[in-house]
C-alpha cells in the first residue's frame, strides 16, 4: 500500500508533459503535502522501506484465541528482523496480576491475531489535527483517502475529461 500510493503522485506528474497548467494547479498541493506530519511521515515511509526493508521495531497487541472462548489473553509485542530472523519481544497483558489459567491459555490457543501494528515514530497530526489513533491501519487510511480526495479524484476532474476529448 505504501510504495503503490507513492506511485501514484509520480504517475500524476506525468501530466506535466501533456497538459500545460498541471504545474501551477499541482505545486500548491505539493506544498501542502510537503507541511503536513502524515504525508512526510509516508513519503520518508516508502523510501525506507524501498532502501532499507521494514523500519523497526513493528509494535502490536497479539490476541490469543481459543474456537471456543474467544480471545483468552493479549500481549504488547514489538517485532523486528536480525541476521538470525525474525525475533518477537513481548509480555502478556495484566502485570504481575495476571492469572496462571490465562497464562496456560494464551500458551495453548490454536489462533492468534496482531491489531493495533504501530511503526516507529507515527506521526501525531494531519491537516491541523490531532491523530489519536497511530496505528498503520488508520494512518493508512487516512493516507489513501487523502490522496483520492484532494490528488486522484481533482486531477480526474480537472484533467481527465479533457484529456479524453483531445484524444477522441
Amino acid at each position: 500500500m505504501i510504495t503503490a500510493a507513492r506511485t501514484t503522485t509520480w504517475i500524476l506528474q506525468k501530466l506535466s508533459s501533456r497538459e500545460s497548467t498541471f504545474d501551477g494547479w499541482y505545486t500548491p498541493l505539493q506544498d501542502e503535502m510537503a507541511a503536513d506530519q502524515l504525508l512526510r511521515y509516508f513519503h520518508r515511509l516508502r523510501t525506507v522501506i524501498e532502501k532499507e526493508g521494514m523500519p523497526q521495531p513493528i509494535i502490536a497487541t497479539v490476541e490469543f484465541l481459543e474456537p471456543v472462548n474467544g480471545i483468552v489473553a493479549t500481549a504488547e509485542v514489538a517485532l523486528g528482523e536480525d541476521q538470525f530472523g525474525l525475533w518477537v519481544h513481548g509480555v502478556l497483558d495484566k502485570g504481575p496480576q495476571r492469572r496462571s489459567a490465562e497464562v496456560a491459555a494464551a500458551r495453548g490457543a490454536t489462533h492468534h491475531r496482531l491489531r493495533s501494528v504501530r511503526l516507529p515514530d507515527p506521526p501525531a497530526h494531519h491537516q491541523g489535527q490531532l491523530l489519536n489513533d497511530r496505528s498503520i491501519d488508520y494512518l493508512g487510511r487516512r493516507y489513501l483517502d487523502y490522496l483520492d480526495v484532494r490528488i486522484v479524484g481533482p486531477a480526474c476532474e480537472t484533467f481527465g475529461k479533457r484529456s479524453q476529448r483531445d484524444e477522441g
